[in-house]
């Protein structure tokens, strides 16, 4: 039983489907990947983003599914509606952590509310910044889903969960000091480390504060203060 990661390739290696091998390597996950478009960027603008053909994306699923039972996946960018269509059907039953970047740190757009729509309705755990959680439609847009949720940076150092369970919702804040640092891909690496920790049976809420500290401290020791560059030196 494996876990599945559906990202972009960023070429800069900051973020995408390159940060999700690096997070599910250092926890000694078994995974398998699936680059669902090319985000061409630099650290300072983008440049284009490509979507990969239905017929690969469907190839691709095709020979993981026949080589292992997949339990979670993991999902970031997937850069067109065709493509969040495509995995929301051959993903059902699975749970799924939808990260949600809409645009790069320069303000490039990557993809739209429309674009990953099919699969907020089929997620598990959706992992918003507090200007994606807005972008998206607020909480009356979450609560709607009827899913769990996690606000990145609802305020100052603190993550906001709202978590479904038994037709309702309960709230829990998780609360690390602030870091005067800017890295790049944390929370692609913050929802990759949360299924991480689901695969391995933790329940949603240690998860997430087992993943919050394990990234907070690769912010803390990075070197490279705008990449995350030393995530592997914990």
């Amino acid at each position: 039983m494996s876990i599945l990661f559906a990202s972009g390739f960023d070429n800069t290696g900051g973020a995408g489907i390159i940060r999700d091998s690096l997070v599910s390597d250092f926890l000694n996950t078994h995974s398998y990947y699936l680059a669902t478009c090319f985000a061409i960027q630099n650290s300072s603008q983008g440049y284009g983003n490509f979507k990969v053909s239905p017929a690969v994306i469907k190839q691709s699923l095709k020979s993981i599914f026949a080589e292992s039972e997949i339990l979670f996946c993991k999902i970031g960018m997937v850069g067109a509606k065709s493509t969040s269509n495509i995995l929301a059907k051959a993903l059902n039953g699975v749970k799924i952590v939808m990260d949600t970047p809409l645009k790069t740190s320069s303000g490039f757009i990557l993809q739209t509310k429309s674009d990953i729509l099919p699969l907020l309705k089929n997620s598990f755990l959706i992992t918003p910044n507090k200007e994606e959680f807005d972008q998206l439609g607020g909480l009356d847009f979450f609560l709607s889903l009827k899913t769990n949720f996690l606000i990145k940076s609802f305020k100052k150092g603190e993550d906001l969960l709202y978590k479904f369970e038994n037709n309702k919702f309960t709230t829990r804040s998780f609360n690390l000091s602030p870091l005067k640092i800017t890295a790049r891909g944390t929370g692609c690496a913050l929802a990759s480390a949360i299924t991480c920790f689901l695969h391995a049976g933790f329940d949603l809420e240690n998860s997430i504060e087992k993943a919050k500290a394990l990234i907070h401290k690769g912010i803390k020791d990075s070197k490279r203060r705008n990449n995350l560059c030393n995530f592997l030196s914990f």
